[in-house]
């Protein structure tokens, strides 16, 4: 490792066989790397996962549990010639990224920088004055979603990774508050905040941004796949009714969403926040993208 070079992490590599230079390399590098079969488990989570094949990727993704709604490890999959249906798919599931099977030892040493760095970011905010997490959801705080957002767009400027980020914001939430309590709002939200979570993939970002809006960041996913995303946030909310009291309320949101162009972080926020903006005027419980 270089002088002045961020530390190594505990890197996991899930393997049958073969995997002897790519220990070698990420040990070179001052990363404390572990082996295991694909069938092992897991054990204690581990910084990065470093999975060989596709069916490798599968079984890790399958195995990881998510803490807090956030991922526990980031994974690298080294799918290889997988048709791209199959390493859609592992990004679906989950995966930080997709690589080339065999891979250049750099390009996977600088996809592990990429991921140890987020993942750093996302393990700091219980030592950090103020902290990272929103206390009525539990969820991230909108200075974890800015961080967060400049870490993936600067991995998306490196590495040519497509990038989406969707904002929901419950509709009447206010209002409904004001009516029945700030109780009942608050309840509401965080019921809202753990619904919108349970729609992700392990690899996805969410974070309350602002009063009822919720910011979800989607690595390595294409327009499509994000319109199927924000489809799944806004039916998640409408798809039963919230609990106030005694009684029940129905609840709609308002969804937007935008694909990153090569922009800086603060423009493709302004993007992001339009796109909410052209979901109310359409009326609330509908979903834009920008400039749709």
């Amino acid at each position: 490792m270089q002088a002045g070079a961020e530390p190594g992490g505990r890197v996991l590599v899930v393997a049958e066989s073969g995997h002897g230079p790519l220990v070698r390399a990420l040990s070179a590098e001052g990363h404390e790397v572990e082996t295991r079969l694909p069938a092992s488990a897991l054990g204690v989570p581990p910084d990065v996962v470093v999975a060989v094949r596709a069916s490798s990727g599968a079984a890790v993704l399958a195995a990881l549990e998510r803490r807090h709604r956030l991922p526990v490890a980031p994974v690298i999959v080294l799918s290889g010639a997988v048709p791209p249906k199959e390493r859609a798919g592992l990004l679906r599931a989950g995966a930080h990224t997709c690589l080339p099977d065999p891979v250049h030892p750099e390009e996977l040493l600088a996809a592990v920088a990429g991921a140890l760095a987020i993942q750093r970011s996302r393990n700091s905010s219980a030592e950090e004055p103020g902290g990272l997490s929103d206390s009525l959801t539990g969820l991230g705080n909108r200075r974890l979603g800015e961080r967060e957002l400049d870490l993936f767009v600067a991995r998306s400027t490196r590495h040519g990774h497509a990038l989406a980020v969707v904002i929901a914001a419950l509709d009447g939430v206010e209002a409904l508050g004001k009516a029945h309590g700030p109780d009942a709002r608050d309840a509401m939200l965080h019921d809202a905040g753990a619904r919108l979570a349970r729609t992700l993939r392990s690899g996805d970002v969410i974070v309350r941004w602002a009063g009822p809006q919720f910011l979800m960041m989607l690595p390595d996913t294409d327009r499509d796949g994000t319109h199927r995303a924000a489809e799944r946030l806004r039916r998640s909310i409408s798809a039963a009714p919230f609990t106030v009291g005694p009684e029940t309320v129905e609840l709609t949101a308002s969804v937007g969403w935008a694909d990153w162009r090569g922009e800086d972080p603060s423009e493709f926020k302004l993007r992001v926040e339009r796109s909410l903006r052209q979901a109310r005027e359409a009326g609330g419980g509908v979903v834009r993208p920008e400039g749709g």
